[in-house]
């Protein structure tokens, strides 16, 4: 049967004959959606990688080989996500680890019809920009509802996402998985180079430049670009290198988070892991009893770090059994310190920088801790600083930071207090240090960004908050709560400058782009006038920012805040507090069956209601006379 007629059944078989098109390509056939005047087409649930199951639990991927002339793809609908928490409100796409897919977005008028499908247009290959999502490491997907294409392709980019290993399917340090297999350390992250690869080996087949790769991520997403910028590929075979390939970056919200070693993780691990009662055994049969355990359960019955667990200054004891679910330093090609290797100069000096942050970064972080109960003492706050700000010399860092931050306020701004001073250490001036060291060592331009922007709708109490910049670079406001639901005229204005920006940045290496537009002019970064670029409605450049109590971070900890300690600074919240935001959460975690339990309760008491008002409806019913 021909390959034509496959697709033509293929397409009738799924009921949307009249959008359904055939791209043809050298590695296959593509079934994708149509709609009438869009600048962009889809290709959606691609496989970059063999399919991963229960058996291939913990090991590293392989990549999807199987692609060949007139082989049928059906990439009309997004792939499963990787196995992560439910969230209330969340995607309807269901997960499986079988999540190994990747989307590609590219511009209509590449395609050219022929009689029986679409090819490539014969013309210059485009750049292309590769997003990796956030969420903690813990939640997200590639197809996550405020990723859109139409602005990046009308703008001449191709648009490409992609799923990774999440929590503890991704990013867990364990001993016997080493000993199972030196390589499989960092998972997520090489699911992360497993895609770049990939999309290097094959995005030419869709109109994009193998040679000019684009890697641009937030929060999560952006600390990933920071681990592959600081990879060292000398300690991997060259046909799986992806440095050269990658000329620009974009880091939107990077945390500065200190980084640990794997090994150093491993116990906190094993007894993280202890509720799945696998103890036990020893190794290959404590692996194999892992793996025998459903994904669901492993998301569930594990306390994670990120949106399983309280915490306030992302700090935890060695000894909590609570799965910190991030990358760590393995002696493999993730062996490098992050922030030790931008300060050396061993990264991939060569590739052009745009990083930057939200104005107020701390405020969603505050909120998510303090959700159901946010009315915080001054005392209550001096002590969660005491005790995760705490050092042994005679000069207290912790009384520094309180005559700082607490001093000139009241008892009403405690809990903004909080969000300042997550804010300040761990993204404003994180960031500002990473300008820095990247424009001392850097070859390439760097350039820096505050968004600055309130949102004409959505949480506007939050201010401008951690990951509000993302539905203005991808050009299109999604609501669900937290975004906006709709922009004013001068919000798409503004939408349309950023996404042309990094549009720009990924097609010339500068976010100005060629002469003769009228793009608010945006200077490169250096360590002298440090020239940060508001975006915002009346775009402005300013220099310094926030810079004189980035100094007093700096000198309080000049190699970052450290991320495992010996104390925990949420034994230090008022009762109350702690009672009615551990209930909450507890109900918000296990909202499925905490749904179940009201509403058997509510139908028990109806019943109960209904069947007592009866009997005394007879017991009072009136004799006949």
């Amino acid at each position: 049967m021909s390959s034509w007629l496959c697709v033509l059944l293929c397409c009738t078989a799924l009921g949307a004959f009249a959008q359904c098109i055939s791209v043809e390509t050298p590695i296959g056939s593509f079934i994708s959606n149509s709609e009438a005047d869009s600048p962009s087409i889809g290709l959606l649930g691609i496989p970059y990688a063999k399919p991963m199951s229960k058996e291939t639990r913990w090991k590293v991927a392989n990549k999807e080989q199987d692609y060949r002339a007139g082989k049928i793809i059906d990439a009309r609908q997004f792939g499963f996500r990787c196995p992560q928490m439910a969230l209330i409100g969340g995607s309807k796409i269901p997960t499986n680890e079988n999540c190994l897919f990747l989307n590609i977005w590219m511009p209509t008028n590449l395609l050219q019809a022929t009689d029986t499908s679409f090819k490539l247009a014969e013309r210059d290959l485009l750049p292309v920009m590769v997003f990796i999502h956030g969420g903690g490491f813990s939640i997200g997907s590639g197809d996550d509802p405020y990723i859109k294409s139409a602005e990046f392709n009308n703008n001449g980019a191709i648009l490409v996402s992609f799923n990774y290993r999440l929590g503890v399917l991704g990013f867990l340090s364990l001993e016997e998985i080493e000993q199972e297999d030196p390589n499989a350390q960092n998972l997520g992250l090489l699911d992360q180079r497993l895609a770049i690869s990939w999309i290097i080996d094959n995005i030419r087949h869709f109109g994009g430049d193998p040679n000019n790769l684009t890697l641009f991520g937030e929060s999560a997403g952006a600390m990933s670009i920071i681990w592959h910028l600081t990879a060292d590929e000398t300690t991997i075979p060259e046909d799986l290198h992806i440095l050269n390939n990658i000329k620009g970056a974009i880091i939107q919200s990077a945390p500065n988070l200190d980084s640990n070693y794997c090994h150093e993780y491993h116990q906190q691990a094993k007894d993280t892991l202890s509720v799945l009662n696998c103890d036990e055994y020893t190794g290959s049969k404590y692996l194999k009893c892992l793996r025998e355990v459903d994904s669901s359960e492993l998301e569930t019955a594990i306390p994670g770090f990120f949106f399983g667990t309280r915490r306030i200054f992302w700090h935890t004891r060695r000894e909590d059994a609570v799965f910190t679910g991030s990358p760590c330093i393995d002696n493999k090609v993730f062996n490098r310190h992050p922030r030790h290797a931008f300060e050396n100069g061993h990264h991939d000096v060569h590739t052009n920088i745009i990083i930057g942050t939200c104005r107020d970064e701390g405020t969603l972080f505050s909120w998510l801790s303090f959700l159901f109960h946010s009315k915080l003492h001054p005392e209550t706050l001096e002590a969660f600083i005491h005790s995760a700000f705490f050092d042994d010399d005679e000069d207290d860092d912790a009384v520094k930071i309180v005559n700082q931050y607490l001093q000139s306020h009241n008892e009403t701004d405690a809990s903004a207090v909080l969000s300042e001073i997550f804010n300040d250490v761990y993204f404003q001036c994180g960031n500002k240090g990473f300008a820095d060291q990247l424009s001392s060592h850097n070859s390439a331009n760097v350039y820096r960004y505050v968004f600055d922007h309130l949102p004409s709708s959505g949480i506007q109490t939050l201010g401008v908050y951690h990951a509000a910049e993302l539905v203005y670079i991808f050009g299109e406001p999604v609501g669900g709560g937290l975004f906006p639901d709709s922009f004013t005229e001068e919000e798409t204005q503004l939408s349309k400058q950023i996404n042309k920006y990094w549009s720009n940045f990924a097609t010339y290496g500068s976010p100005m782009g060629n002469e003769g537009n009228e793009l608010p002019n945006w200077p490169k970064y250096d360590a002298v006038t440090k020239q940060t670029q508001l975006l915002r409605i009346n775009t402005e450049t300013v220099e310094d920012y926030k810079s004189e109590i980035c100094e007093f971070w700096e000198t309080l900890y000049p190699k970052g805040i450290p991320f495992l300690g010996t104390s925990n600074e949420m034994d230090h919240e008022a009762w109350d507090s702690y009672v009615i935001n551990e209930t909450g959460f507890f109900l918000l975690r296990n909202y499925k069956a905490a749904g179940a339990v009201f509403l058997f309760a509510f139908v028990t008491l109806f019943a109960t209601c209904v069947c007592c008002c009866s009997r005394r409806s007879k017991k009072q019913k009136p004799k006949e006379e």
